[in-house]
């Protein structure tokens, strides 16, 4: 079998499709998406390869305590103390690990390099109208769009149009948040909790926290 005919069977994309693009605005409210390169999604597994990793660990482990309680019980001895009592010991547990162990990585690994084959993708999420879909990892950012000259009015005057991003403004209230000396881990709590995703909302905070701390540093110092 050939390795584009391995790709079509798991669904990969191939070099001869061509390239998917990703919007730069929302379809549904005309938002733009990401304000810059390093708040856009990476990539992620789909909900069938996180379910089968989860199936991969659940599968060791049962294995691997099925196997200690078997061996645990196939290899014990007795000892007769007298007087009808009798002592049962057992093999170290760390002595049945090094059989029970290797035995059961077996299917998970199995299971575990399925899940790794599924294509991972990169979800698009517009969260001003919650809209969302998945783009296959080869897919490409769309380039902003221009604005035309017919758009203008009679004068010249560029319309005034609300151009206001969700995104900047979650901004500008972490660095304010930030400046007025709140921690920035709470500040990033608070945003996940409001759906913002974990990894942008992060790498956001710690830039505010740069800032303002940069800031504090170039103020002149008033001594009493």
């Amino acid at each position: 079998m050939t390795r584009h005919a391995i790709d079509n069977l798991w669904g990969m994309p191939t070099s001869s499709d061509s390239p998917i693009r990703m919007p730069y605005r929302c379809p549904a409210c005309d938002k733009t998406l990401y304000s810059s390169a390093a708040s856009r999604p990476g990539p992620s597994s789909t909900l069938r390869a996180r379910l089968l990793y989860l199936t991969a660990g659940i599968v060791v482990a049962a294995i691997y305590l099925t196997l200690l309680i078997v061996l645990r019980e196939k290899f014990s001895w007795t000892t007769p103390l007298g007087n009808g009592w009798v002592l049962v010991q057992y093999p170290p547990v760390k002595l049945l690990s090094l059989v029970a162990l290797p035995v059961a990585l077996v299917p998970g690994v199995a299971i575990g390099w399925i899940a790794s084959r599924i294509p991972r993708v990169r979800v698009v999420r517009c969260w001003s109208c919650r809209w969302s879909q998945r783009f296959p990892l080869n897919a490409v950012w769309a380039s902003a769009p221009s604005e035309p000259a017919a758009h203008r009015g009679s004068t010249g005057i560029q319309p005034i149009v609300d151009d206001s991003d969700p995104w900047e403004e979650c901004k500008a209230w972490a660095y304010a948040e930030v400046r007025q000396g709140r921690l920035p881990e709470d500040v990033s709590e608070e945003l996940i909790g409001q759906g913002w995703p974990r990894d942008d909302v992060e790498i956001m905070v710690e830039q505010c926290r740069r800032e303002a701390r940069d800031r504090r540093r170039g103020e002149p110092r008033v001594r009493r």
